[in-house]
This record gives C-alpha cells, structure tokens and sequence, in this order.
C-alpha cells in the first residue's frame, strides 16, 4: 500500500538569553567573581546552542534521507570479453538528484582532498546544515591509472571515484542496478504523483486493495516511485476509467482487466 513520506518537524527548543544574563551582571558591576560567572554563562549559552543544532541536523537528515529514492545505475563497465561486468551510477548523476533535496532541507556540501600515507588519496565529502552542526563521511582509495590517460586524467578519476563513494556513504544511497528500470526512464515528478493518487483514488472510491494492485502494476510500492514509461502506459486506461464509469462504481474485474492490460499497450 502507497505511504506518503512524512516530514519530520523540529520540536520547540528552549532557549537561554546569556546577553541579558551578562547584561545584569556588568550592570551591578563586574567583580572578578561576576567574570567567572560570565565565563560559565558564555560556555552553557554555546553548550545550548549547540545541542539545538545537533537537533535541527538530525530532524532536517531524516527528510534528507526519506527523500532520497533509489538511484539508478547508468554507467556500464565492460569485461573483456565485451559483456557488461557492472553497473555504477556517476558522480554527477548523483548529485543531479541528491543536491536539490539536501539544499532545501537546509544542508549545503562540500569535499575536500589530501594524499595519504602510502600515496593513496582521501576525499572528506562535508555537510552542513543551516544550523551550524555538520557531519562528514571519507572514503580513500589507490590512485586511477587508467592505460592511456594522461597523470591529470587520472587525478580527476581518483578524485571523481572517492567523493561518489564518501557522498554515498554519508547519505546511504540505494542504487538500482535493474536494466528495465534504465530503459524506463526517471522517476514522475511529485507533482505528477499527486495528481496520479487522487485520480485513482477517485477511480476506485478509496479502496486500498485496488490502489495497491495498480502500483503494483505499475512496478512501485506508492506513486512517486512510478517510472516515465508507466505513467505513460498508465494515463489512456485511466481517463478511460474516468470516462466508462462514474465516481467509486468500477468493478473490480473490469479495474483488474483494464489495468491489468495496460502495460502491454506502451
């Protein structure tokens, strides 16, 4: 059955005024005991500060990571033999889906790189939230030497292979390694998502089962993981539907036949 995704909203933090504490303090005259006091306020009014950031990341990364749908894996590695050895999804592909969604959850990323002992190459991939807190994830790795490529080539590949991996690790990723789901194309926009639930649920008056079987035909547990080629399949059944009966009366055989059918007329 379809579960919408549910945004995590930030419980009211506390706050401590350490200006105005200060402020009574050096109005009745600072005394070396008053500074001691001053410095304990400044240290608590940062401790409070910082566990509201801690907070605000972890509630701002939940959504991050509940947005995040799995990604699909475009790039073929091929074996010698000519047959394909692995799938991978590339960097920029990556962040074409992952960076709209951690900036407007608050986040902005970055990566920084260094050489290691042993020659090898680290790259820190750094999140920052709006509140201030941060966290970061490094994966290192030998360095690319690629027949053919020049030394700088094979600088960007090591550089491009260990940031996928820490971004990858510090927002754990899924990835789709399905070939059907590639020549399907992306995923709906969550617009069209939307729109697709509430003409189905109209369709079938809110009864669950059908609504599971027909993400189901549609290979997708809940609408916004419905792909291109789906949705196109989907919509000539559905406005048929819309049109053949009204509000809630389709049958159930004739729901089951019609969409049932649907995927075979692409």
């Amino acid at each position: 059955m379809s579960k919408q995704i549910a945004t995590i909203q930030p419980a009211p933090l506390a706050t401590v005024d350490a200006g105005a504490m200060m402020q009574a303090i050096i109005d009745k005259g600072i005394t070396a005991e008053s500074v001691g006091v001053m410095k304990d306020l400044m240290q608590m009014h940062r401790e409070v500060q910082a566990d509201a950031a801690k907070r605000e990341f972890a509630v701002a990364f939940a959504n991050v990571q509940a947005e995040c749908r799995p990604i699909i894996a475009t790039k073929e590695i091929p074996s010698k033999d000519g047959t394909i050895r692995s799938r991978f999804a590339p960097l920029g592909e990556i962040r074409e889906q992952t960076d709209p969604i951690i900036q407007r959850n608050g986040f902005s990323m970055s990566f920084s790189q260094s050489k290691v002992e042993g020659g090898l190459t680290r790259v820190e991939c750094i999140l920052i939230h709006r509140g201030g807190h941060e966290t970061r994830s490094g994966f290192t790795c030998r360095e690319q030497a690629s027949p053919g490529n020049t030394a700088a080539q094979n600088d960007v590949g090591t550089n491009s292979l260990a940031s996928r991996l820490a971004l990858c690790n510090l927002l754990g990723l899924r990835f789709n390694y399905d070939a059907d789901a590639r020549a399907e194309g992306d995923t709906i926009t969550p617009d069209e998502a939307a729109d697709l639930k509430r003409r189905v649920s109209i369709v079938v008056a809110g009864d669950a089962l059908r609504i599971e079987r027909f993400l189901g035909m549609c290979g997708a547990r809940e609408f916004g993981e419905i792909r291109r080629a789906k949705y196109d399949a989907a919509l000539p059944t559905l406005v048929k539907l819309e049109l053949s009966s009204p509000k809630g009366k389709q049958s159930q055989s004739d729901f089951a036949a019609e969409v049932g059918g649907m995927m075979d007329r692409k």
